[in-house]
C-alpha cells in the first residue's frame, strides 16, 4: 500500500515536472503517488513515472479534485495546487 496520495486539478502542465521533482526531495521516507486531473496532456517526463496517474477532464477544478479521489491508493491524502513547490524533507517532517 502507498503511504501518501498527492492529488490536484491541473492546467499548468508546464510547471508539473519541477513540482514532481520537488516532491521527490520532500518525501524520501514514504511511498507516494501523484494523481492529476485536467484538460491538457502530461509532459513526457511525467508520463514515464510509475507513480503518476492522470485523468483527462474538462470540468472545473472542484470536479477534477473529486475525480482524483476515486484513484487514490494512499493511506494519507494531500490536496494541493499545480503551481506548488515542496521544500526538501518538508513532507517527511509533516508526516
Amino acid at each position: 500500500m502507498i503511504d501518501l496520495s498527492i492529488f490536484m486539478p491541473t492546467i499548468r502542465t508546464h510547471l508539473l515536472d519541477r513540482m514532481y521533482d520537488s516532491i521527490k526531495e520532500s518525501c524520501k521516507k514514504y511511498s507516494w503517488e501523484l494523481v492529476l486531473c485536467g484538460p491538457f496532456e502530461l509532459t513526457e517526463y511525467l508520463k514515464s513515472q510509475n507513480n503518476v496517474k492522470y485523468i483527462k477532464d474538462f470540468g472545473p477544478p472542484s470536479r477534477c479534485a473529486q475525480l482524483c479521489l476515486f484513484e487514490l491508493e494512499g493511506i494519507l491524502a494531500y490536496h494541493c495546487v499545480d503551481d506548488a513547490l515542496f521544500l526538501p524533507d518538508a513532507i517527511d517532517q509533516a508526516i
